[in-house]
């Protein structure tokens, strides 16, 4: 399916020089969480880029990007590849004439691609990390660009999916009020965004739950039940298949930072 070969963090970097172009045999994402700077590829004007913006780098495409001379920026990369992904290339999903993304608030999408490169997630575990995370990350920078048809779309069923995280919800009545059967608009739903309206009706919990243990103040037990969990257990179980962490350990890397 595919995998994640590298992956990490870097503070003040220095980017990839312009001579030679690099040229990578697999795919790559760079988001920059802080600073300024260029990116070119092979033919292309050189483009300017903040933080806030995905870099995505391409097989074969000989490419180029770093701040500017005497600035900085910070960074969190992965390289991957895989037949899953030459398949989002060649049905327009990852588009070589849309390199950069802009995603932002930045510290929620840093959060995003953080937890692809989680230590706990096994290789398997991993690449779907990585498949729903770029799917939002694209269908996100496409809403920004303005919606489609089918983007509209796409919003629209999210939006209803994000509707009272706290309670129980059924897929047949958010497929009636899109006027389609459950089961076209669960396959439509993975089509425009790559994961399942389970799944991402978990994320989005999970990122609330995120937010309020960064917070503090609340209980694991408390979040729980804000977010209709069955108990405290049902959580920290679904949390760590969304984040490779439990509550507790994500609790903890907070405090410590």
């Amino acid at each position: 399916m595919g995998r994640v070969t590298v992956g990490g963090t870097l503070r003040d970097s220095t980017g990839v020089h312009a001579s030679p172009m690099r040229v990578l045999g697999s795919y790559a994402w760079v988001y920059l969480t802080s600073g300024s700077g260029w990116f070119q590829e092979a033919g292309r004007p050189r483009r300017r880029v903040r933080a806030g913006d995905l870099l995505l780098l391409f097989p074969e495409i000989p490419h180029a990007y770093g701040p500017d001379a005497g600035g900085r920026w910070d960074e969190i990369h992965a390289v991957f590849d895989g037949p899953v992904f030459d398949l989002w290339r060649a049905r327009g999903l990852l588009v070589p004439e849309q390199p950069v993304r802009s995603l932002r608030p930045i510290r929620r999408w840093f959060l995003r691609f953080a937890s692809v490169l989680a230590p706990a997630l096994s290789p398997l575990e991993r690449v779907v990390r990585l498949q729903e995370v770029l799917a939002q990350a694209l269908a996100s920078a496409d809403r920004s660009r303005g919606p489609s048809r089918d983007t509209a779309w796409a919003a629209r069923a999210r939006a209803l999916l994000e509707e009272n995280p706290g309670s129980e919800l059924y897929l047949s009545e958010v497929a009636r009020a899109l006027g389609m059967s459950e089961e076209t608009f669960r396959k439509r739903f993975v089509r425009a965004t790559g994961v399942s309206p389970w799944r991402y009706r978990l994320t989005r919990r999970t990122e609330i739950a995120c937010r309020w243990l960064h917070e503090g103040g609340l209980s694991n037990k408390e979040i729980a039940a804000r977010l209709g969990f069955s108990d405290e257990f049902h959580f920290s179980r679904c949390f760590k298949r969304i984040t490779g962490r439990s509550p507790t350990q994500f609790r903890a890397l907070v405090d410590r930072g």
